[in-house]
């Protein structure tokens, strides 16, 4: 089996995200990881993001430097990068979920805590243990 790479970041958004723009947004993500054999997850709150991702490390390692160019996008801080043989997300090109829906309102720790970074960094820890949760609360989404 070959070794992946897998990172975590979070980040702020420079632009206004309507609806819209995050579909586009997350429209392109898959459309660019189903090429690159990449896999995850990409959560929203308020204008801040977290995402995983995970694939062959040269893949990651050039969506790595895309990412870090895009000024979409700003307060850039990785919180984790490991290498693994076990995708916590194999079967989605790009999972999404916005923090505010109530489907995700479960996730422990996240509910009641206000500040929209602490929630994203308090998920950034609980990720591998979440994952599985996720997978079932994004799929009654979507």
């Amino acid at each position: 089996m070959n070794e992946l790479r897998r990172i975590t970041y979070t980040s702020a958004s420079a632009l206004e995200m309507d609806r819209q723009a995050l579909l586009t947004l997350l429209h392109d993500a898959r459309s660019y990881n189903e090429i690159d054999d990449i896999t995850g997850v990409l959560l929203h709150d308020k204008g801040r993001f977290l995402q995983l991702i995970e694939g062959p490390r040269a893949a990651v390692a050039e969506l790595l430097n895309r990412l870090q160019a895009d000024t979409r996008h700003e307060e850039f801080y990785i919180h984790e990068d490991v290498s693994t043989q076990v995708r916590l997300f194999p079967d989605w090109k790009m999972g999404f979920g916005d923090l505010q829906a109530s489907e995700l309102a479960f996730l422990p720790g996240i509910a009641s805590q206000s500040e929209q970074q602490g929630r994203l960094f308090l998920l950034v820890d609980r990720l591998p243990e979440l994952a599985q949760q996720l997978h079932l609360a994004l799929a009654e989404v979507g």
